[in-house]
C-alpha cells in the first residue's frame, strides 16, 4: 500500500529561479545578427522565385525584372518583424504587472521586461533596415545577383548529382573524377534547362 501511494506522488513543480542568469546580448550585436538572418531568409525567397520564373515559366533572366520581387521579399519580412515587435510590446505590458516565478518559458514576469524591451527594439530596428534596403534599387540589384547565384548553385548541384547517379559506378575512374570540375564548367557555359546562362553574365 505504501508503495502505491509513493508511485502516485507528483514531483514538485520546476523552480525556474534555479536557472542561471543569462546576460542579455549587446543590442548592436543582436541587431546585426537579426538583419543578417532576415536578409538571408529574404534571399532564399527570391532565389525560389527566380527558379520558378526561369525554369518553370521560361522567363528570361533580367535583373531589373526582379526588382519588384526583391522589394516584396524584403518588405514582407519587415512587416513580419514589426508584427513581432507589436506582440512583444503586448507581452511586456502584461508582464509589467506580474511578479514571482514563471510557470513556463512563455510566462513572462516583470523581471523579464529588460529582455522583452531588447527584443522589441531589435525587431523594430531590423524592420527599419529591411525597409531601407527595399527602397534602394542599387542594393536590390546586388541582392538579386546574390539570389541568382544561389539559384545557379542549386541547379548546378542538382545537375552534378544527376550526372553522378546516371554514370555506372564501375565507370567512375580516376580520369572521370579528375575531369569532373572541367566538365561542370563547360555545362555551366551552355544553355541548360532553358536558363540561357549567357544572359546571367557568367
Amino acid at each position: 500500500m505504501w508503495f502505491s501511494r509513493w508511485r502516485r506522488r507528483k514531483p514538485p513543480p520546476f523552480d525556474f529561479s534555479t536557472l542561471p542568469w543569462a546576460e542579455p546580448p549587446e543590442e548592436a550585436d543582436a541587431r546585426e545578427e537579426g538583419v543578417m538572418l532576415a536578409e538571408y531568409s529574404s534571399r532564399m525567397v527570391l532565389k525560389n522565385r527566380i527558379l520558378v520564373s526561369v525554369l518553370g515559366e521560361s522567363i528570361d533572366f533580367d535583373i531589373d525584372s526582379f526588382l519588384p520581387d526583391a522589394r516584396d521579399a524584403l518588405a514582407g519580412l519587415a512587416a513580419e518583424m514589426r508584427a513581432a515587435a507589436e506582440r512583444v510590446a503586448q507581452e511586456s505590458a502584461a508582464a509589467a504587472t506580474l511578479h514571482g516565478n514563471p510557470q513556463d518559458m512563455h510566462d513572462y514576469r516583470s523581471k523579464d521586461l529588460v529582455n522583452l524591451g531588447l527584443r522589441e527594439r531589435v525587431n523594430l530596428a531590423v524592420a527599419a533596415e529591411l525597409e531601407k534596403r527595399a527602397a534602394d534599387d542599387e542594393y536590390l540589384r546586388t541582392f538579386i545577383t546574390a539570389a541568382r547565384d544561389d539559384a545557379w548553385d542549386d541547379v548546378a548541384g542538382a545537375i552534378g548529382m544527376r550526372l553522378d547517379l546516371e554514370r555506372p559506378q564501375s565507370a567512375v575512374d580516376a580520369n572521370y573524377k579528375r575531369t569532373r570540375k572541367e566538365r561542370m564548367r563547360m555545362v555551366r557555359n551552355v544553355d541548360l534547362a532553358r536558363l540561357e546562362i549567357e544572359k546571367l553574365d557568367y
